[in-house]
């Protein structure tokens, strides 16, 4: 075994080779003998690299402003098609609701459409859509309703009441159409005021008869009304020209301000059957088809109609069937939407 002095002296060498290094000493068996040995560890050994440079300010700043004068020359190539996508996919939006609506009004036997409300500060274009129904008509909260109909003040107008009290006032609006004794003429309620009402018919100059003070079977056949549930909203900037939508070759007839929506309803057999809007408010035959131009809220109106990347969605008055088509270029709106009726079919007749 090692004795303490050597031992001493080992420890003795650690201190002279500590400056040049650390050492570690191990302790070794051997046979017949216990050594310890040194080893030298150079400082090297336990040095921290070094930091890598970082990015200066400077540097970074040029980074960024190579990536803006990129992006800025990438934006005119990409924005065309971005535009054009979003304009398809409204395109597609419209056409698809003209389709779910046509296809309710199959299913349930009763007319569904579409409901396209205009914009409140400009009127021409649309950008929210609700799907409509055509509720039944009202006939009185009883089997045994009656309407009494006696003189008004004024031309065309009558006062009216109901025996039985029932609750037409919060039912019927105007534009709803009265028949009485469920026959005969349908008068449209112009204006609604207590009980006095203006009629007028499109049938007849006269307003309805007056009636035995018993009174007379009734209906009223109510307007569209929007259907329960969230409206659809065009992607984007996206917007129905309603300058430029209408029937065959006409155009919707647009108020001033706060218009009436403009409503397409289907009838049961899947045809388009009326159409609501400014200039009819009980509703329009339709016999021929109709178009709905989509663009955009900047270009309402004639630069709408002359911008080719536009599109138009159209319903064939004769079969029901939707169909798309991209704007084309024509001498007047007729020539233009000469090619919609012969465009790609989105919803199945």
């Amino acid at each position: 075994m090692m004795h303490v002095n050597q031992m001493r002296n080992a420890e003795c060498g650690m201190r002279n080779i500590a400056p040049e290094g650390l050492c570690a000493l191990r302790l070794v068996h051997e046979p017949g003998c216990t050594a310890i040995r040194l080893y030298r560890i150079p400082h090297s050994a336990f040095r921290i690299p070094a930091a890598s440079p970082g990015v200066t300010l400077i540097e970074l700043l040029i980074v960024v402003f190579i990536l803006s004068l990129l992006m800025a020359a990438a934006i005119p190539v990409v924005r065309p098609a971005m535009e054009t996508s979003t304009l398809r996919e409204a395109t597609r939006s419209v056409a698809t609701m003209l389709g779910t609506a046509k296809a309710r009004a199959q299913e349930t036997g009763r007319p569904h459409g579409v409901l396209f409300e205009p914009m409140a500060n400009r009127p021409a274009g649309c950008y929210t859509l609700f799907y409509a129904y055509q509720p039944p008509p009202y006939a009185g909260d009883s089997i045994n309703s009656r309407i009494v109909i006696a003189e008004g003040g004024g031309a065309n107008e009558r006062t009216i009441s109901f025996p039985s009290g029932d609750a037409w006032n919060v039912i019927v609006r105007p534009g709803d159409e009265l028949k009485l004794n469920f026959r005969g003429h349908r008068w449209r309620l112009t204006n609604i005021n207590g009980n006095t009402v203006t009629f007028a018919s499109d049938t007849t100059s006269a307003p309805p008869p007056i009636t035995p003070a018993g009174g007379v079977p009734f209906q009223f056949y109510r307007r569209p009304v929007k259907a329960s549930g969230s409206p659809v909203q065009l992607p984007g900037v996206m917007v129905v020209d309603l300058s430029y939508s209408g029937l065959g070759d006409g155009r919707f007839p647009l108020g001033t301000g706060n218009t009436q929506p403009i409503t397409l309803m289907f009838g049961p057999n899947g045809l388009p059957s009326r159409v609501y809007h400014e200039g009819a408010l009980t509703g329009q035959s339709v016999t021929q088809n109709v178009y709905f131009l989509i663009g955009t809220p900047d270009k309402l109106g004639d630069d709408n109609l002359a911008s080719l990347e536009n599109m138009w969605v159209g319903v064939v008055g004769q079969t029901g069937l939707i169909v798309t088509a991209e704007n084309a270029a024509g001498a007047d709106l007729a020539e233009r939407r000469q090619y919609v009726s012969s465009g790609q079919s989105m919803v199945g007749g």
